[in-house]
């Protein structure tokens, strides 16, 4: 721990640290941030981010719903928590439909 601890700089409201990379990675970041105008570092930030966005507090609270719903043990499990997810959305909204496809996939909609 002491040999990270001893590694991690604060700097400008970042946090720096050393990062080993295989030589055919930095060359495709390097390649790539030359070629969308940016610092190799603003390079690995902005693809960091692709995966790691950041969410809106909103969403969420969509994703723990969704989480919640597709965590049931049963089709009558989901279907109960389906509607109990309805039910909490309509409050903000009484357009809401939530709705689970046979493949399994859990949809949030808003009706016209």
């Amino acid at each position: 721990m002491e040999q990270i601890q001893s590694q991690v700089q604060q700097g400008r409201g970042a946090i720096q640290f050393q990062l080993r990379l295989p030589d055919d990675l930095k060359t495709r970041i390097e390649d790539a941030a030359r070629d969308n105008g940016r610092s190799i570092n603003s390079e690995i930030v902005a693809s960091l981010l692709r995966v790691f966005p950041v969410m809106a507090p909103e969403a969420k609270g969509a994703v723990n719903l969704l989480e919640y719903i597709k965590a049931a043990d049963d089709d009558l499990e989901q279907s109960t928590r389906i509607a109990e997810a309805e039910a909490l959305l309509k409050v903000a909204s009484p357009r809401v439909h939530v709705s689970a496809a046979p493949d399994g996939s859990i949809s949030i909609t808003l009706r016209p």
